[in-house]
């Protein structure tokens, strides 16, 4: 149908129809099916929306203590829990408002929200890892929940890499301040 001021209205509503409903109609009753298959819809009565929302789409507004990170984020290779590059990051993290933690997470995980119980239910657990060597050139992190710390102690304070950095925002990769030889 040619969209004219006439129509405009019905035409409206048609394309909402279509993309809402009747357009995507055998994909729904497909994933309804295959849901049920795995998981009864009947079984849902006893859940409430917000309840099945965080059951299937995680915590979406990220919250942590110093205390939750300190116990659920591992630090290895040069890094323990009491190295300064470690601490500082878990304070830079800690002061992070809940968009900049859906950007960390988005950078460190590949997704932006944590699974119900948060970073104690994050497997593999987030990872804190010193970068050694690395041949020339920005490389971008592999999202196996890791974090690469400069070798610098007390670079997140000395005016180095803050929660403003930019790969957090952008989700491509480390900056080449990062990416310290």
């Amino acid at each position: 149908m040619p969209l004219t001021t006439r129509n405009m209205e019905e035409f409206s509503d048609l394309t909402r129809s279509f993309c809402l409903d009747t357009g995507i109609r055998k994909q729904m009753e497909s994933f309804k099916a295959g849901f049920t298959e795995v998981f009864p819809l009947s079984h849902l009565k006893m859940f409430t929306p917000q309840e099945v929302r965080l059951l299937l789409c995680g915590e979406m507004s990220p919250d942590w203590s110093r205390q939750d990170l300190m116990d659920f984020t591992e630090p290895k290779f040069g890094y323990t829990k009491e190295s300064a590059g470690f601490l500082d990051l878990v304070e830079v993290l800690v002061e992070m408002s809940p968009g900049e933690r859906k950007n960390f997470l988005q950078f460190a995980t590949g997704c932006s929200s944590l699974p119900p119980g948060g970073l104690a239910n994050l497997h593999p657990r987030l990872t804190v890892v010193r970068k050694e060597g690395g041949g020339g050139g920005h490389r971008s992190p592999f999202r196996q929940h890791m974090c690469t710390l400069p070798k610098a102690p007390g670079i997140l304070q000395q005016g180095g890499p803050t929660r403003e950095t930019p790969a957090v925002h952008s989700g491509e990769g480390l900056p080449p301040q990062l990416a310290a030889n």
